[in-house]
This record gives C-alpha cells, sequence and structure tokens, in this order.
C-alpha cells in the first residue's frame, strides 16, 4: 500500500515563502552586529527623527556692503570689492547715474532697473571703485517744516537703500549712502515736470586710473 501524498494549495506555498523570508530577515539583524561591515543604517535609511540628520543648506551664499546691507549675490560670476586704500575727489566722479522714482515711493521702476542692469554690466568685473549714492526728493512746500524736512529725509534715505540693495544683490559694492532729503534739486519745484528731475539717486563711481 502507497503512502499518501500531500499537496500544498496556493495559499499554504505563500505562507511558507512568507516564513523563510521572516526567518532569513531575523537572522539577518541577529548577525550584523557581529559583523563591522554591515551598516543597516545605509539599508534602510536614515532615523528621521535622529537629530543628527541635517537638511541640505539651500540659502544663497551673501556679500555685505560697508554700509552693511545683505544680500544674495546673484546675476553676475564676479564679484567686485571696494578698496579703500586709496582717495577721491568727491567732485569728479568717473561716471553718474541717474535714477528717478515715482511721487512718494522708493520703489525702482521697470525703467530704473533698465539703467541699473546696464550701469552693473559696465562696471562689475572693474577691480578698483567706489560707489557713493546720493538720494533726493521734490517737495511741494516752499517753506518746508522740520517735520517736513524729517519725512524728506527718510525717503530719500528709502530709495537709496533701495538702489544700494538693487546693484549688492548683482555685484557691485556701494560705499557710502547720502541722504539729501529736498536740499540738493536740479530744478525748482515749481511744477510737476521740474519735480521729476528732483526725484532721483544720483548714482556716482570713482574709478581708480
Amino acid at each position: 500500500m502507497s503512502s499518501p501524498k500531500y499537496k500544498l494549495t496556493t495559499a499554504g506555498k505563500l505562507v511558507c515563502v512568507l516564513l523563510v523570508i521572516g526567518i532569513c530577515v531575523a537572522g539577518f539583524y541577529v548577525v550584523s552586529p557581529w559583523i563591522p561591515s554591515l551598516d543597516i543604517a545605509k539599508w534602510i535609511g536614515s532615523d528621521p527623527q535622529d537629530p543628527t540628520t541635517k537638511e541640505p543648506d539651500n540659502e544663497s551664499p551673501t556679500l555685505t556692503t560697508p554700509d552693511g546691507i545683505e544680500g544674495p549675490v546673484e546675476d553676475s560670476d564676479a564679484v567686485s570689492t571696494v578698496d579703500n586704500s586709496w582717495t577721491f575727489d568727491p567732485a569728479k566722479p568717473s561716471d553718474i547715474l541717474s535714477v528717478y522714482f515715482e511721487p512718494e515711493s522708493s520703489a525702482l521702476t521697470r525703467d530704473s532697473k533698465y539703467q541699473l542692469d546696464k550701469f552693473i554690466e559696465q562696471y562689475v568685473n572693474t577691480e578698483r571703485y567706489k560707489i557713493v549714492l546720493e538720494a533726493n526728493c521734490a517737495t511741494k512746500i516752499q517753506n518746508p517744516s522740520e517735520a517736513d524736512k524729517a519725512a524728506n529725509l527718510a525717503l530719500a534715505n528709502e530709495r537709496g537703500i533701495s538702489v544700494a540693495e538693487y546693484v549688492t544683490k548683482r555685484g557691485l559694492s556701494v560705499l557710502e549712502i547720502k541722504s539729501l532729503g529736498s536740499e540738493n534739486p536740479v530744478n525748482d519745484n515749481s511744477s510737476f515736470n521740474k519735480r521729476v528731475s528732483n526725484r532721483r539717486v544720483d548714482m556716482k563711481i570713482f574709478i581708480q586710473e
């Protein structure tokens, strides 16, 4: 009389496979501490709760100008620096760019950004230079009070900072911002068209020959 034959069902085969896999995994974890070349962390990844795991640093490098303005360096491979080892004549700039603003605003216009970009492109690779910003504003008041003068100085300073931040982020360094308020007009303030030329920042660059 022959012995009976037993056949595993599909479910039984699956259970056997899972059992074998479980035994292999358990054996791996038991043996690995005694095998230095096995680094389980490389197999399973780092623990998300591990405080030593650091996120990648995606911050842009920053450039600090002599007046303390910081910003990411972009749009330029070469960043020029200000060399303070030489002096210059404030009355004889190598070049001047006047940047104009809307009334009561310190925001750069599209046209102003275009002019600044051309200026930056021209001088960004200059090695020995200094840039001074003279910031101005217009006024409708013939005899401004002390409060009016203070407000004009504040607005002019904001305009200077806007220009300094823009050029600094693109590779030029600003030595100084001079806020002149409404004390240095190029035209009288008697009409709208004349006040346009007073709402400006004069960017003066001095280049050592």
